[in-house]
């Protein structure tokens, strides 16, 4: 086994931990997921600029994780450009959105 290699093991079992711990976390109720998709005023609703904004960052990372994966050892992949203008159109659309929420106030 080369050092990559046995890089690579620790870097997944370090991932595999945290996603444990934060799953523990989130199950015992020590980190409360209750307002993650609701707006803090107003009649509670479900606002579409948080839920898109959450899918473009879920895909996003899961693809750039997926490059990360399939990486050659020892180099970092780049990011496409389609998904930085897909998560920066995502970011300026939430933005948009808070500021007019909080202009309307």
């Amino acid at each position: 086994m080369d050092v990559s290699h046995i890089l690579h093991l620790e870097i997944g079992c370090f991932r595999c931990a945290l996603l444990a711990i934060l799953a523990y976390l989130i199950l015992t109720g020590r980190i409360s997921l209750s307002g993650l998709l609701r707006r803090g005023d107003g009649p509670p609703q479900l606002p579409l600029e948080r839920i898109q904004f959450l899918l473009v960052t879920v895909v996003v990372c899961s693809s750039y994780l997926t490059d990360v994966f399939y990486s050659a050892a020892g180099k970092m992949p780049d990011i496409a450009n389609n998904w930085l203008y897909l998560f920066g159109g995502s970011s300026i659309i939430y933005l948009a959105t808070k500021a007019w929420s909080m202009r309307s106030r």
